[in-house]
């Protein structure tokens, strides 16, 4: 709960049993980048240089917090 990034979404809970860890996030609407990417004729320059910036962002920050990621890709982008 200490990760709070405008391009990171939020985590509301956090629970576990014995097999399984499960975590409640916040809802996202507009679905992830690979069916952006895959939906969509084509992207500006700026477009693309923003959503990069945003998601280099977002992976720095978490970086400053020995935070990793471990599975950037396009459908866990959202």
């Amino acid at each position: 709960r200490r990760v709070k990034h405008p391009n990171i979404i939020k985590l509301v809970e956090e629970f576990q049993n014995e097999l399984k860890y499960f975590l409640v996030l916040e809802y996202v609407s507009n679905g992830d980048l690979l069916t952006a990417v895959n939906t969509m004729n084509k992207y500006s320059e700026h477009d693309v240089a923003l959503m990069l910036s945003q998601i280099a962002s977002a992976l720095k920050y978490l970086h400053s917090l020995d935070i990793v990621h471990r599975d950037v890709k396009l459908d866990n982008i959202l």
